[in-house]
């Protein structure tokens, strides 16, 4: 049952992330999917829950490395250099994700996209608490939403480039550490 529910959400995520939620259709999700349109509402009642169940997966799974991060005995460039490498490993690793989360969140009013939306406003806290060791609350807090910024601008041009022309993660990392660990 959850490798099916797996597989439509797999499906739905290259539909969407190629084709923008309003124009991806539940045939072309199942399709994608290997099932057929009425399997796929066994498991999800519209597409809008679909993309929901996307959403939800990837905020919750990036809050819950955040918080164990926050609460690790490591130094804060330690924690601020895992936190980067895992963000930037999996936009690599799963961009249809990446390019599905740029493409759909532009400031939509979707209830669906609520999940995502509470991500980002509350992952520049979770950073700040990371800093906070480096400077006051008010100021990690302004520098981790200045550096959620620049990871989701360096996010994009990886999406938009061709992979040889790619910036190299790790000077990418040891950039920002050395931006935002002053």
């Amino acid at each position: 049952m959850e490798d099916k529910r797996e597989a439509i959400r797999r499906g739905a995520i290259e539909v969407i992330a190629d084709r923008g939620f309003h124009e991806a259709t539940t045939r072309m999700i199942a399709q994608a999917s290997g099932v057929a349109v009425g399997t796929l509402y066994n498991y999800f009642e519209s597409k809008e829950e679909i993309l929901a169940h996307i959403v939800e997966l990837e905020r919750s799974r990036r809050l819950h490395y955040l918080h164990e991060l926050v609460e690790a005995d490591l130094a804060p460039e330690v924690k601020l250099r895992k936190f980067l490498r895992m963000h930037f490993e999996g936009v690599l690793e799963d961009p249809a994700t990446t390019r599905l989360i740029m493409r759909e969140f532009r400031f939509t009013e979707r209830e669906e996209m609520e999940p995502l939306r509470s991500y980002f406003l509350e992952i520049p806290a979770v950073i700040g608490r990371i800093l906070e060791g480096e400077c006051d609350e008010e100021s990690a807090v302004l520098r981790g939403t200045a550096l959620f910024g620049a990871v989701q601008a360096f996010t994009l041009q990886t999406l938009i480039v061709a992979p040889e022309e790619r910036i190299d993660f790790d000077r990418v990392i040891d950039a920002l550490v050395g931006i935002f660990l002053v």
